[in-house]
């Protein structure tokens, strides 16, 4: 079954839609990474898991879907290190979130679904959409990016590209 957020109307008409983004700085996160060191999982795990939650909630059904991007790049696919831009894809994270489940459970079958889902990352969205004949449906309507920045240089370079937004 397709899993899509719904359509939170507050009566508030809104003119265009945007991208929102959160910065974490993992300074503040002390607490989590201790769970998922206990727990064995990452924290993008954790998160994965939160959002699991949250659509659960939302939608009011145990089984929950949403997607991801995933790095293709390690793939053993010849000259792949030459090729230029970003070897991507979006993958599905389907779980069952079942009443009684805790945090620590979900993150555990997060990073499973993960594990599970690594021999078939290079399959087209599309691909999995014929194959289950939702060929022209949605199968959600949230996806989650994840990316941990590097670490500031001891020597910053000479020339520095940072990302804009407007205010």
């Amino acid at each position: 079954e397709p899993c899509h957020f719904p359509l939170l109307d507050d009566a508030e008409v809104v003119e265009s839609k945007e991208l929102r983004y959160v910065r974490v700085h993992f300074e503040e996160l002390d607490e989590l990474q201790a769970l998922c060191d206990k727990r064995g999982v990452t924290i993008v795990n954790a998160i994965y898991a939160a959002w699991a939650l949250t659509l659960r909630l939302y939608t009011a059904s145990e089984g929950v879907c949403f997607g991801y991007l995933t790095s293709s790049r390690d793939l053993p696919i010849e000259s792949i290190c030459n090729v230029v831009g970003p070897v991507i894809n979006m993958v599905v994270c389907r779980l069952q979130v079942l009443a009684g489940s805790t945090l620590g459970e979900l993150m555990e079958t997060v990073q499973q679904d993960y594990l599970n889902s690594l021999e078939f990352r290079h399959v087209p969205l599309a691909e999995v959409q014929h194959a289950l004949q939702l060929s022209n449906t949605a199968l959600f309507n949230t996806a989650l990016s994840y990316r941990k920045l590097p670490q500031p240089e001891e020597c910053p370079p000479d020339i520095l590209f940072e990302e804009c937004r407007p205010t």
